[in-house]
């Protein structure tokens, strides 16, 4: 990403997730020109004067001619546009980059796990929070399970049989870093039936009932 100023105005995008550290690289055209970073209207850095009281912020001037932001630990405040503005002797140069913190998957709220009775109805809700918004998939974990794919916040299981209960585990995404998952237990209760049982009778029985 670097705004070398073949051009008066440069734009681009740069994708980074959450605590990372920003260097967005940008060059002065020689030593009597004279920069500026501006964060939306507000101004970060004019020449070497800091105007920004954020500690994480700075300056970093690895060459003669570079004038390139840092700043540590991006927080998801940090999103939005940044301008790279350079006065030269002849026309001014400005680079704008549009900055987009990337949040991983992180669930917040899960149901708990419970106890329900066959053929009873039961819905499970899992919600996530990331940037850009997780998708949500369910699994039945169980070794009587059957292959099933869910998406979406709410699972919603109706007239539920002994054969699905076990572990639901919940798996938020958004290809920032790697899923978030917890699990939910539902025990289901059922019934035995209990079949009638008739002793069979033999012929010395009935014989013997005959004498009485």
């Amino acid at each position: 990403m670097l705004c070398q100023f073949f051009c008066d105005i440069d734009l681009y995008s740069l994708r980074i997730t959450l605590l990372e550290i920003l260097h967005s690289r940008c060059y002065l055209e020689d030593a009597a020109s004279k920069g500026a970073w501006l964060n939306r209207s507000s101004i970060i850095f004019a020449g070497n004067d800091k105007w920004s009281v954020d500690p994480r912020v700075s300056i970093a001037s690895g060459g003669k001619q570079e004038y390139s932001l840092q700043i540590q630990k991006v927080e998801i405040t940090d999103d939005g546009p940044y301008t790279c503005s350079v006065q030269t002797q002849h026309n001014p140069k400005t680079s704008q980059m549009h900055l987009i913190v990337q949040v991983p998957p992180k669930i917040f709220d899960i149901s708990t796990s419970s106890v329900v009775n066959e053929f009873s109805n039961i819905t499970l809700y899992c919600l996530a929070s990331g940037k850009p918004e997780p998708t949500i998939m369910w699994k039945h974990i169980s070794p009587s399970a059957k292959d099933f794919d869910s998406e979406g916040e709410y699972l919603e299981i109706t007239g539920i049989t002994r054969d699905q209960a076990g572990n639901y585990e919940c798996l938020a995404n958004n290809d920032v870093s790697s899923p978030d998952t917890r699990t939910v237990h539902i025990t289901v209760n059922y019934y035995l039936v209990l079949r009638p049982f008739f002793r069979p009778i033999t012929l010395a029985a009935m014989a013997l009932t005959d004498k009485l």
